[in-house]
């Protein structure tokens, strides 16, 4: 008699991302989403939009909660397992060598577009290439980082870039680890097979994209994980590191 939807993180960048679960649940009630978007969520000028408004955020937490109290049912990790530990989080520092990786940051991005855009042009492939030269000038730091400092823990290692995550695999593999690289485009039969042969201990380390094995599988017997990418939203790499 009843419909539950089940979700790990109900709101990625803002309440917006709740509207069309709302409108499923309960049609015609909770408005178009512009409406719904006024009401319930932050807004500010971006000229990128076609309406030249981005909503964002939640305007008011309590408002939004009290609308939602008779629908939604929230259980914290800290409720469900009492005694599961605080996660740690280290940031390791190397050299990568040289390289125009100033486009990488968040300043060079904006100003690859703004250029593109002031010119008329269409923004080429360079903040992408960048970004995964970047990746793949970090393998060898992250592999000598998980076998020198990290072994011999069983790891899950995320990354972004299909070279990336091959080129991480490989030089695992010639390390001694056994390995297995867990990417998009997989069947469901063998996806399983992969995370069972981890959980089973018939692999050291999984090598994983982190669209694909980021949410919804089960890697607990490692206690520890690496990103030698990180996704473009916090809420995907809190879920993937959970």
């Amino acid at each position: 008699s009843r419909i539950w939807f089940l979700t790990g993180t109900p709101l990625v960048k803002g309440a917006m991302d709740l509207h069309p679960l709302l409108s499923f649940i309960q049609p015609g009630v909770w408005g178009k989403y512009k409406d719904y978007c006024e009401k319930y969520c932050l807004q500010r000028e971006n000229k990128w939009k076609a309406s030249g408004i981005e909503y964002y955020g939640v305007k008011s937490s309590k408002e939004l909660n009290k609308a939602l109290k008779p629908l939604m049912l929230r259980r914290y990790k800290k409720d469900v397992v009492e005694d599961l530990p605080s996660k740690l989080f280290s940031t390791v520092p190397f050299n990568i060598g040289s390289g125009n990786f100033d486009i990488f940051t968040n300043d060079g991005i904006t100003r690859a577009i703004l250029e593109k855009v002031e010119k008329g042009g269409v923004l080429d492939e360079t903040v992408a290439t960048t970004i995964r030269e970047l990746g793949l000038k970090k393998v060898k730091s992250v592999v000598d980082f998980c076998c020198d400092s990290l072994h011999p823990n069983p790891l899950v290692i995320f990354a972004h870039h299909r070279l990336v995550l091959y080129d991480i695999a490989e030089q695992l593999r010639e390390k001694g680890r056994k390995v297995e690289v867990l990417i998009g485009g997989k069947t469901a039969e063998k996806k399983q097979e992969y995370v069972n042969a981890f959980q089973g201990r018939k692999i050291d380390d999984l090598v994983c994209g982190i669209g694909v094995a980021g949410v919804g599988i089960n890697l607990f017997r490692a206690s520890r994980c690496v990103f030698a990418e990180l996704p473009w939203t916090w809420a995907a790499y809190e879920q993937a590191c959970d």
